[in-house]
């Protein structure tokens, strides 16, 4: 699995995910799905900083570069970092505290509930995809050991973005749950 790869397949799963989520969304009112659109948008836009970076680094080297342009996906992938922080953490909160602030009933939790499941089995996906990336025949239990020394910097950065893609479907669902539970 190339690297290449794993952002193309990251970016792809995003890019599906702000799709349904939005959606069920509108149709819903739900600001779960609306976290999860924000969190796969800056999710999208880092996959294609990477995406970006892994270009440019592969360009051959000349006259004004002549080391090459390898460095660059180091910068890409910290712009990638920055964004995925700033957009997707700051205006998930925004809007979670402006709907714990104003509350309003979800319609058609069922339709919320199915894109909620969708995409933690799509950026699931997008994990197993970074994790063979990174792992490259090595056992799973090496996963932490390659995450710390791994040099494949975008792959990692694939890896985060995608297991915190799962992990928010996740809590979102709980959240969800907690929701038709407890009716707050």
């Amino acid at each position: 699995i190339s690297s290449k790869r794993a952002i193309l397949t990251s970016f792809l799963v995003d890019l599906g995910d702000i799709a349904l989520n939005v959606t069920a969304m509108i149709i819903t009112g739900s600001v779960v799905l609306l976290a999860e659109a924000l969190e796969g948008g800056s999710d999208l836009v880092a996959s294609g900083l990477l995406l970006v970076g892994l270009r440019i680094s592969r360009k051959r080297a000349n006259k004004k570069h002549p080391f090459g342009f390898g460095k660059a996906l180091f910068s890409w992938t910290l712009l990638s970092a920055a964004v995925m922080l700033v957009l997707g953490a700051g205006l998930s909160f925004y809007f979670g505290l402006q709907r714990f602030l104003e509350p309003e009933d979800i319609s058609h939790i069922g339709l919320a509930y199915g894109s909620l499941c969708i995409s933690i089995v799509t950026n699931g996906y997008g994990v197993s995809v970074s994790t063979r990336r990174l792992l490259e025949d090595r056992p799973l239990k090496e996963l932490i050991h390659v995450l710390i020394s791994s040099t494949h910097v975008e792959t990692k950065n694939t890896f985060i973005l995608d297991v915190t893609g799962t992990s928010a479907a996740a809590r979102g669902l709980i959240a969800l749950i907690l929701y038709q539970v407890t009716g707050y």
